[in-house]
């Protein structure tokens, strides 16, 4: 199930990026300010064009927009349990580690379940971190035509392609303030690696704090019998 959230998002994601990708390289190859000159485009055809880029980059974004929408609640839910489970392995391991197998059948079984822990571990990070690259790469990908735009000298140009600049910008500017993000308890950037590192952390050095709180204790104690029970430890 996890693998199907996370390819269907990547999926998604990467096709948008690259379209964003390949609507920067075509304005690369429009003239130097927008400004006409002898064998080249016409300033017809350059306002004409300009509006095209402006009005495609708007369909992008509304795409990305919702497919936020559609699947924001879906990588909700897939970022948290991603958490709540990278949690629960990271107590297993730390638990894991205070015992010695009696017979060496339970020690190969210990060492297998430890490493197929770090290995579920490693892929739910690595499924996470390629999201966040996929949509902090959209989200430049997106604000890259900015560099274009603030090279055209606006005062230089006719009417019309100076009317298309300007909403261009007031544009860009309204999708500064509409992010992508997990319907919409937070952004989905690459800040938030750190953010669910803190958390980790953060989560694991309370419980280690409160080691001698009762109910600390008492789940301590009822997990260690689970992991005697279940993987015969001793």
């Amino acid at each position: 199930m996890e693998f199907v959230v996370f390819a269907t998002a990547y999926f998604y994601l990467f096709n948008l990026g690259s379209r964003f990708d390949t609507l920067n390289r075509f304005c690369e190859w429009m003239p130097a300010g927008l400004v006409t000159a002898a064998g080249t485009w016409t300033q017809s055809e350059i306002t004409e064009t300009m509006e095209r880029v402006r009005l495609l980059h708007s369909k992008l974004c509304d795409l990305l927009r919702v497919f936020g929408f559609g699947y924001g609640g879906v990588l909700l839910c897939y970022f948290t349990f991603n958490f709540f489970d990278l949690l629960r392995n990271f107590y297993y391991l730390i638990h894991v580690s205070r015992y010695d197998s009696s017979s060496s059948a339970s020690s190969y079984n210990n060492s297998l379940n430890v490493i197929l822990t770090v290995a579920f571990c490693l892929q739910n990070v690595v499924f996470v971190v390629c999201l966040l690259i996929a949509v902090s790469w959209i989200n430049e990908k997106i604000i890259e035509i900015i560099s274009f735009l603030r090279l055209i000298h606006v005062s230089k140009l006719p009417i019309d392609t100076k009317l298309q600049v300007k909403l261009f910008m007031n544009q860009l500017s309204i999708f500064e303030w509409d992010q992508f993000s997990a319907f919409g308890f937070f952004h989905i950037n690459l800040r938030l690696i750190m953010s669910i590192f803190i958390l980790l952390t953060t989560t694991l050095a309370t419980s280690v704090q409160m080691k001698e709180h009762p109910y600390v204790v008492r789940f301590n104690n009822e997990y260690q019998s689970y992991l005697k029970f279940e993987y015969n430890m001793s």
